[in-house]
């Protein structure tokens, strides 16, 4: 796995949850600093914390570790799938129907 992926898909996942380091960081049970430390690719997160990062999410790891392996890829997609990965199950139905209805949409 890519460090520095990682470390953008735990500061877009943050910022999508609207949350501060310090917020989060409370959550996981983690130092703000330590949380910090690993969105700037400063400090390797080790099991327990990816653990951590995930509770603080309400997420499983695997779903925490999913990394869009596209380069390059548009800020706002970025955005929405940080957003669709912190999603319960029936919030995720409802966000299908409601982009359906937007995509099928024609003026």
């Amino acid at each position: 796995m890519d460090q520095q992926r990682f470390a953008e898909r735990l500061r877009s996942l943050r910022l999508a949850a609207h949350l501060t380091i310090e917020q989060a960081s409370e959550l996981a049970g983690l130092t703000p600093g330590f949380w910090g430390e690993v969105e700037r690719n400063v400090a390797e997160p080790c099991l327990g914390s990816l653990y951590a990062f995930a509770k603080a999410f309400k997420m499983t790891v695997p779903t925490l570790l999913t990394i869009d392996e596209g380069v390059g890829q548009p800020e706002n997609r970025v955005k929405l799938v940080a957003l669709i990965d912190l999603l319960t199950p029936e919030k995720a139905e409802l966000a299908h129907k409601i982009l359906q209805n937007i995509s099928d949409y024609n003026p």
